[in-house]
């Protein structure tokens, strides 16, 4: 089995939120909750926010012996672009048919993605 599916695998049943986009998988960092990503083909990750750094066998056992930092990234969510797009394109769809609520939730999901946007490309 290659390093690939032991850590997607990892990732969904540990209920660690994450987005896999060749070659990287995209986590929440155990240290500061920032998104981390991990090369998939050799399971070695980084978070380019605090500089954690490590293997799946280090972040396996950093969970395993602090279970607190376990269920706190259990409920960090990692912003997803490509997802949020998607939903995007849905709600323009909607749109079309729908009442002013609607577009209040459509800017609100506009305005978090450029944010994000905004926030990468300044970088560190």
């Amino acid at each position: 089995m290659s390093a690939e599916y032991v850590a997607l695998s990892f990732f969904k049943t540990n209920r660690i939120d994450y987005y896999f986009k060749k070659p990287y998988i995209y986590f929440p960092c155990p240290h500061c909750c920032e998104e981390a990503k991990m090369f998939a083909e050799n399971a070695t990750w980084e978070c380019m926010e605090c500089n954690g750094k490590g293997t799946l066998i280090t972040l396996m056992e950093l969970l395993n012996k602090k279970k607190k930092e376990q269920k706190i990234l259990q409920n960090v969510k990692v912003y997803n672009p490509t997802k949020e797009i998607q939903q995007i394109r849905l709600m323009f769809s909607k749109l079309k048919k729908q009442d002013s609520a609607e577009i209040d939730r459509l800017y609100q999901k506009v305005d978090e993605l450029l944010s994000y946007f905004d926030e990468k490309l300044k970088g560190p």
